[in-house]
């Protein structure tokens, strides 16, 4: 038994759902291949090499907020 055709409606809210999808998780994707760049590099097209500085960068101490410092233990361990 054959289905009958979709209308025109279906593809046109398929195309859009798809557009949102793309706007939506497209810069995402972009950060996380972006992230792989080497230390010269930033948020551009073309890479400057693939390393893992970044990542090193991201839980290295520093005068400002750490990701593993002492807020994170704080928020962590605190008691209400």
């Amino acid at each position: 038994m054959r289905r009958p055709a979709r209308p025109s409606i279906f593809y046109a809210l398929a195309v859009l759902v798809g557009l949102f999808v793309v706007f939506l998780y497209g810069p995402i994707a972009t950060v996380v291949v972006l992230a792989f760049q080497g230390k010269e590099g930033g948020l551009v097209f073309p890479m400057n090499g693939i390393s893992l500085h970044w990542f090193g960068e991201l839980f290295r101490p520093s005068r400002s907020a750490t990701f593993g410092g002492r807020s994170i233990d704080r928020s962590l361990w605190a008691r209400s």
